[in-house]
């Protein structure tokens, strides 16, 4: 083998933070046993060539069996790469140890697999307390079996803030060895980490820099699930999704006892994370409000969730809203993204199916006019929309939901049903026209005292409490209703 620390040797250092060792090339042996409590390893590399680009494979990097190792640290160069060796990077046998700050799996970039034949970091036997990520992360990627693998009956292993992506087995965090597994109803099973539930993602919408994540979790059941704490990750495109970029967490939230989270809203950063990307997330339990003291630890990542926000129309010659090569993020927007029509020029967009949005904004308001064409649909808008003064939205077909309409623009409706609450008209620019009937379905048409609308043909229905509120210029020149 490379280096073994005798179990009464106590409070030894391998390598340092500026000139670290390479232990490789023990094909039948292990990188860095540890027996003896109290140890560090620093800045080494570990199953690598000493130039960091090659596998020199141990048989197995680093194998903890005694408590309170510290493989990495939080200090420029304290990190270890350990890569490249035939079977697990780090297999963890004992407890509470801190292992932050590693490359595993990778090259000296970070960004190139060397992969360990096995797993990232396996926890075996009763291995329990051990810190993976914090307070540094580490990033574990391109290994042949999984991230980390936690076949242990050990809890509080706190596996946080890491980037664990493109492991081919598969997953970033397995509890248990033995695959995804469900969340129970109250989180009553026991296990590795005591199989503790991930949340559940209702909404994730990116806005102004920030994603809003929306999540539910019940570990009433659990062992000191009192507080929590959810960590939010931008996923890998792994078939089930790994987590490639942390995006932050949530404060330490405190449960009042209860152990569940019915709605709870947990802001981060966008970081690299783009509208139609996915996201993970995990939850770790904690018995103290600081989240300081781990209880069962951490979960399994969540399956992998849709991220809505703002899709802008890219396409300044126009074209059909259905051809997804038509917004910026490739693809139609989705029922929780708002629609932007708002790239410069002069041109129109059609809408010719029935499409769902969150919102709906047409017009940059800067120069050129920008069209909506709604030919039948229906569009269904369910947030506040807007014609800005530069937008112009064609109505030959319904606009329904539970949103609102301001328009600031033009508008000419000439053909269907008005479904939606309020429609506000605040310009001069808003015609009620052609020779087919409109209805006002439940929707109270506002003129304002800035607005003028004209009504000059095609009969115009009421129903289910629809009506006109006028308090600007309104003229009418046909003789029914």
């Amino acid at each position: 083998g490379g280096v073994t620390v005798c179990a009464t040797c106590i409070d030894n250092t391998i390598g340092n933070s500026s000139v670290g060792n390479v232990i490789s090339g023990h094909a039948s042996g292990i990188g860095v046993e540890v027996n003896g409590v109290d140890t560090y390893l620093l800045g080494n590399r570990i199953g690598t060539r000493a130039d960091g680009t090659a596998a020199l494979p141990n048989n197995v990097g680093v194998v903890l069996n005694a408590d309170d190792t510290y493989i990495g640290g939080v200090g420029p160069g304290d990190g270890n790469l350990i890569s490249g060796n035939a079977n697990n990077g780090i297999t963890i046998n004992s407890n509470v140890n801190i292992i932050c700050d590693n490359w595993i799996g990778t090259d000296v970039t970070g960004s190139t697999g060397i992969p360990n034949g096995g797993h990232g970091i396996a926890l075996n036997g009763t291995a329990a307390g051990n810190q993976i990520g914090s307070p540094s992360p580490n990033r574990i990627a391109f290994n042949t079996l999984k991230g980390v693998n936690l076949n242990t009956t050990g809890i509080g292993n706190d596996i946080r803030r890491n980037p664990i992506h493109s492991n081919s087995g598969g997953m970033a965090i397995d509890l248990g060895g033995d695959g995804p597994t469900a969340n129970d109803a109250t989180d009553i099973d026991t296990g590795a980490n005591n199989k503790q539930n991930f949340p559940t993602v209702a909404s994730a919408q990116i806005s102004g820099g920030n994603l809003n994540v929306v999540v539910s979790l019940d570990s009433s059941a659990g062992v000191n699930t009192d507080y929590l704490m959810v960590d939010v990750y931008r996923a890998d495109a792994s078939v089930t999704p790994q987590a490639a970029e942390h995006l932050g967490n949530s404060v330490c939230i405190d449960t009042l006892g209860t152990g569940i989270l019915t709605n709870q809203l947990v802001t981060v950063p966008q970081g690299l994370l783009t509208v139609g990307g996915k996201i993970v997330v995990t939850a770790s339990a904690y018995s103290d409000s600081s989240c300081n003291n781990f209880s069962e630890g951490t979960s399994e990542l969540s399956p992998g969730f849709i991220v809505s926000g703002d899709v802008h129309w890219i396409n300044s010659s126009g074209g059909a809203w259905e051809n997804g090569a038509n917004w910026d993020t490739g693809f139609i927007p989705s029922p929780s993204d708002n629609a932007i029509i708002d790239a410069a020029g002069t041109y129109t967009v059609s809408l010719s199916t029935g499409q769902i949005v969150q919102s709906l904004i047409v017009g940059n308001g800067v120069a050129g006019v920008q069209t909506l064409s709604i030919n039948l649909g229906p569009l269904t808008i369910n947030a506040g929309s807007i014609v800005n003064s530069t937008g112009f939205l064609a109505a030959a077909g319904s606009i329904q939901g539970t949103g609102t309409l301001t328009n600031n623009g033009t508008v000419d409706w000439s053909l269907g049903t008005l479904s939606i609450p309020t429609v506000t008209n605040n310009t001069a620019n808003f015609t009620l026209s052609g020779a087919n009937p409109k209805t006002l379905n439940g929707t109270t048409l506002t003129n304002s005292a800035t607005g003028n609308m004209s009504w000059s043909n095609g009969a115009l229905n009421f129903m289910n409490g629809g009506g006109i509120n006028n308090a600007g210029g309104f003229l009418i020149a046909v003789d029914h209703i």
